[in-house]
């Protein structure tokens, strides 16, 4: 077949429209299967996040869930998890520019749930620790510290003083959870499957937590209302909403509200009860009051049935009279 120059062109459009079918991943068209997460305990958390992207199989079309992950691999999974791109300047001895991990341990030293070991390196290719994993999760939740429920786990007395508090606060978060035997295994390495679950409910928890309540806003909040002596019923929700404000502030946070304030929602939560109790009273009388007048009215009433019974019979008494008197006439 003889090509022409618009033959040419058509057949380099198909070539150009092959070359690119063949650079795009399979995952542009469908979504990936792992191969050997099928009956895994996490399988439905893992296909997910394959599904979404936050993470990736293997070449050969495997997971390997019960592997374990390393550093450097957790950071960037929870980057792409959490959406984190800003970068940070770093300079830890054993991440080199221009290694694939370099951008991942900026990124996370940014977002402030990282900042490596004391001897200046952050140990990149190392499997993460279920500890390690733990404060990294709490840090971006900004979870309060917990030793104590850290404590309850059979190996809790051995859980190093670091990172007990925050491990504790994923436990209460239902974060993480321990093993069937009861114990938390602190510094054994977090597996793949585990890590893929830890951070898909830290994900979650981010998600629903309610928004921090900061002492300025508190602050504000109170000295808001009007003084206790002009307060009335109508700002009553004013000051519920106050008072739930500094009961869900931290011990660190409550501390930063004036203790003129503090003060102040005390005096207006009493000022707020006695006019509950004043108009509950009030509402009473009133009832009351509406009461006694119906009793009234029914007396009245009664009365008047009386004295409407008492007449009809003397006019009934009367006509009588008047019937003898006309049979006496015939």
């Amino acid at each position: 077949m003889k090509i022409t120059r618009k033959n040419h062109k058509f057949v380099s459009v198909l070539s150009i429209l092959a070359i690119l079918f063949t650079l795009m991943p399979v995952s542009a068209f469908a979504a990936e299967s792992m191969e050997d997460i099928s009956g895994h305990w996490a399988e439905n958390q893992i296909q997910d996040w394959v599904d979404s992207g936050h993470i990736k199989g293997y070449p050969d079309g495997s997971f390997k869930p019960d592997n374990n992950i390393t550093r450097a691999e957790f950071m960037t999974i929870a980057n792409n998890a959490f959406g984190y791109t800003e970068k940070e300047e770093i300079s830890y001895s054993d991440v080199a520019d221009g290694s694939w991990y370099a951008d991942a341990v900026a990124i996370a030293k940014a977002a402030g749930y990282i900042t490596g070991y004391p001897d200046g390196t952050m140990k990149p290719n190392a499997p993460i620790s279920r500890q390690e994993a733990a404060v990294m999760v709490a840090k971006i939740n900004e979870l309060e510290s917990d030793e104590a429920a850290a404590g309850t786990f059979t190996d809790g007395a051995n859980i190093a003083s670091w990172s007990k508090g925050l491990i504790g606060a994923c436990v209460t978060a239902e974060i993480l959870t321990g093993y069937p035997d009861g114990s938390f295994k602190a510094e054994n390495p977090i597996k793949r499957g585990e890590s893929v679950v830890t951070l898909s409910r830290a994900l979650d928890y981010t998600n629903t937590a309610p928004t921090p309540v900061t002492a300025d806003e508190v602050n504000t909040a109170i000295a808001a209302l009007p003084v206790t002596e002009e307060l009335t019923l109508d700002d009553q929700d004013a000051v519920a909403e106050a008072k739930l404000m500094l009961e869900a502030l931290t011990a660190e946070q409550a501390a930063l509200v004036t203790d003129e304030n503090k003060a102040k929602l005390a005096a207006a939560i009493v000022k707020i009860a006695e006019l509950a109790d004043a108009a509950g009273q009030e509402e009473g009388q009133d009832e009351s009051d509406q009461e006694e007048g119906q009793d009234e009215s029914d007396q009245e009433e009664g009365q008047d049935e009386s004295g409407q019974t008492a007449a009809g019979q003397d006019e009934s008494d009367q006509t009588a009279p008047d019937q003898d008197n006309s049979d006496q006439t015939a």
